[in-house]
Parts: C-alpha cells; sequence; structure tokens
C-alpha cells in the first residue's frame, strides 16, 4: 500500500529536517550543566580558597555551579595535566600559577607541557605581593644595607625559603640576579611558616615572603620588610618601598589565572572570561580575595591572559637559568 503525505505534514517533516541541519540546533547553550574548577593545590590553600571564592561568583553569573576539584602534587603540575587533558568544551577548566605553569615545566624532567601552547587562556584573578624580609631585631634597615652586607661576603649570608625550586626560593634568588649577581646561601625549609620562623630566629639573613603569609610578622614587630616586589606600594602597607624604590629593578608576584584544555571553542571561552571578569569586579569578591591575600586584577581578555602567562614564563625562566637550578 502506497501512503501520500500531505502537504502540511510533509512541510513539517521537511522544517523538521532543516532546523536540524542550522548550526547549533542540536547543541544547548552553553552552560547546561555543572563545570569542574580544577585546583592543584590542597584544600585549605591560597590557591584553593581564591578558586572556591571566584567559582562561586562566576556561578552565578553563569547559572551553573563551578565545583572545585583538588588535584594536588607536583608543584601543581598534576592538576595543570588534568585540565590540559580534558575535553576542550568548557566543563573542565583550571586555575594555574607560577609554580604550575612558569617553575614545574622548567624544574620538573616529567612536566611536559607548555604554559602557553598546551592551554587556552581564560582570564585572570589576582596576585599576592612578595616582600623581601629580615630579622626586625637585625642589622640590616634597609635593602641597600643587606645588599651592602651580601656584596661584602660573598657565600657569607643565608637566605630562607620555603622549599628548593618555589616562588621563596626563586625570589630570593631574583633579588641577588637583579642586584647584580650577588651571591649568598641558600636554606631551604619545608613550608612558609618554618621559613619565617627561621629568618625571625636570625638562622638566616633575609628571605622573600609572599605579603600576606609575612603580614601578622611584619605588624608584631618580629620581622622588618625592606621593599616589596611589586611595582606599587601595597596600600594595607604604605610604608614599606617596592623594589625599584629602594634600588632593585625587580617586579615578582604569586598570581592566579584561569585556564582550559587546548582547543577550546570561542563561545564558551567568551562565556567563561565574562562571568570572571564579572566575578573580580563585585566588591564582596575583592574583599574576600583580599582576606585571602590576593589582590585583584583588572580584567583581562584571553588574549591579555595568554601574553602574561606567557611573560611571566620568561621571567621565571630567566631567574632560573641566571641561579643555574637544573631539572629534577
Amino acid at each position: 500500500m502506497t501512503t501520500t503525505l500531505s502537504v502540511d505534514r510533509r512541510t513539517v517533516l521537511l522544517g523538521m529536517v532543516g532546523a536540524a541541519l542550522l548550526p547549533g540546533a542540536a547543541r544547548a547553550a552553553f552552560p547546561d550543566r555543572p563545570i569542574m574548577t580544577v585546583v592543584g593545590w590542597n584544600p585549605g590553600g591560597t590557591s584553593d580558597i581564591a578558586a572556591r571564592i571566584v567559582s562561586d561568583r562566576m556561578g552565578q553569573a553563569l547559572g551553573q555551579r563551578l565545583v572545585v576539584e583538588n588535584r594536588a602534587g607536583a608543584s601543581g603540575s598534576i592538576g595543570a595535566d588534568v585540565v590540559r587533558r580534558a575535553a576542550p568544551d568548557g566543563y573542565t577548566i583550571g586555575t594555574a600559577d607560577p609554580s604550575s605553569h612558569a617553575l614545574a615545566p622548567r624544574l620538573l624532567k616529567a612536566v611536559t607541557y607548555d604554559a602557553v601552547r598546551d592551554f587556552t587562556p581564560i582570564g585572570g584573578i589576582g596576585e599576592g605581593p612578595m616582600v623581601v624580609v629580615v630579622p626586625a631585631n637585625g642589622p640590616h634597615k634597609t635593602l641597600k644595607d643587606l645588599l651592602a652586607a651580601i656584596n661584602a661576603k660573598p657565600m657569607g649570608l643565608f637566605y630562607a625559603s620555603s622549599g628548593s625550586g618555589g616562588i621563596a626560593h626563586i625570589g630570593g634568588a631574583g633579588v641577588l640576579i637583579a642586584a647584580g649577581g650577588l651571591q649568598a646561601e641558600h636554606v631551604a625549609y619545608r613550608g612558609g611558616a618554618p621559613m619565617v620562623e627561621a629568618i625571625i630566629k636570625g638562622e638566616a639573613a633575609f628571605g622573600v615572603a609572599v605579603l600576606a603569609s609575612a603580614a601578622g610578622q611584619i605588624e608584631g614587630g618580629r620581622l622588618r620588610a625592606l621593599a616589596l616586589l611589586s611595582s606599587r606600594r601595597h596600600p594595607s602597607f604604605p610604608d614599606i618601598p617596592t623594589a625599584a624604590e629602594a634600588g632593585l629593578a625587580l617586579t615578582l608576584s604569586t598570581w592566579l589565572v584561569m585556564l582550559g584544555p587546548p582547543g577550546m571553542p570561542a563561545e564558551p571561552v567568551n562565556r567563561l572570561n565574562a562571568a570572571l571578569n564579572e566575578a573580580i569586579a563585585d566588591k564582596a569578591v575583592i574583599e574576600r580575595l583580599a582576606k585571602a591575600g590576593i589582590d585583584t586584577f583588572p580584567s583581562m581578555s584571553p588574549a591579555q591572559t595568554a601574553d602574561f602567562v606567557r611573560a611571566e614564563a620568561e621571567k621565571f625562566r630567566g631567574i632560573v637559568a641566571a641561579a643555574g637550578m637544573q631539572p629534577e
């Protein structure tokens, strides 16, 4: 038996076929399900706290939850690799910092990714200023005093860090290099708190710490802050000069940006970037991040984020090379 379609029914069927062929007809608007934010550090640290604050606010802007997933280990590179290998659909993104994207690719043989080429930039979150500190009861009142003492006794003074190859180690080495290649002995401690305590006790002549982690000891009179490795003074510590004001051409901070897997299409990138920039412009977010030691960036486009990461990776690469650090 032959069935003849009516003109109306045929028109409807043809319309359905045509609609199915239209670009995006079968694809829901992004995002249509929760997004995973990968953090390469354990819960409770600065990166984790900042990621949770920002992800929560981005979720409000996007109408979908951003769920933080901690994949800690190997200086943040394990989490970075999870992001790199994820599907480029926008549903797996992550935070990146100097350890995971400027240092790990240079100092860990097992890390094979490129900080820029192997990720899709989304936007910037903020940075934590670094500060040169000495014992409050020590002889060095200014950065000039400290550098003169190091110059007078090559390898005769010690500088402390929170671990070999970490941001504090790079900061201390960077100070010596920027001062003309001065030499001091590096002593690595197991974490930021032991490092700060060692400087207070005079076991080390100086160290470079994240301002937020040293703030209490500076305010309490146990550490003396000689210079911020920043382009401007910090509003919470207006009396601490910048490195440039103290005669040293060096800026260095611990920063946080958001990246995705390589090859992400424009729609999710642009939606995530807009949500991130909305988040970091929110007064409540700014205040919460400041309490965690992060000063928010001005809004960044994906292209500006890529340029930032590229420049920072090159800066750290130069310090690593000049200090003679080798990958392990």
